[in-house]
């Protein structure tokens, strides 16, 4: 049964919204199994570069793709340098101060460090496993946590 409210949407373009949602969670698991960074950006930003001319509904979800992969990648930079700095300021503090006090907080840190590297990883995989859901129902999707010059339409 097809809803009035969400417009026709040609078999092709939906299954290239499906090709960039589903090449970005497939990356992510990739990733996940390999330790191999930026797969999930690299699998939506070749499956948008493929499928972007099909339709403006092709394009919108493949860039929304691109753009999520593209934030959650900068965030897992932001998080491991931080937990880099996290286990250097410890080790370095243990060092000058020879107390234990300066290993708990950087320990502290880093285990609030790896928990937000956690809820990332778990994010990565969720959102595009809704964006494949709400493109099969051909429906637009809009990724949280990014910045969308575009977010009216």
């Amino acid at each position: 049964m097809s809803n009035p409210n969400v417009p026709a949407v040609a078999p092709a373009e939906r299954d290239a919204g499906l090709m960039a949602h589903g090449a970005a969670l497939g990356g992510a698991v990739i990733e996940l199994f390999t330790g191999v960074p930026f797969l999930g950006l690299a699998g939506a930003l070749v499956a948008w570069l493929a499928t972007r001319r099909r339709g403006d509904f092709a394009d919108d979800q493949g860039r929304e793709a691109v753009r999520f992969q593209l934030f959650m990648s900068l965030w897992a930079i932001v998080i491991t340098i931080a937990s880099l700095f996290a286990l250097g300021a410890g080790a370095t503090m243990a060092g000058a101060t020879g107390g234990a006090s300066a290993v708990a907080g950087a320990g502290v840190a880093f285990t609030l460090i790896a928990l937000a590297g956690f809820a990332l990883s778990i994010v990565l995989f969720v959102c595009p496993a809704i964006g494949l859901y709400k493109v099969n129902k051909s429906e637009r999707y809009r990724y949280p946590f990014t910045f969308s010059p575009r977010r009216g339409k």
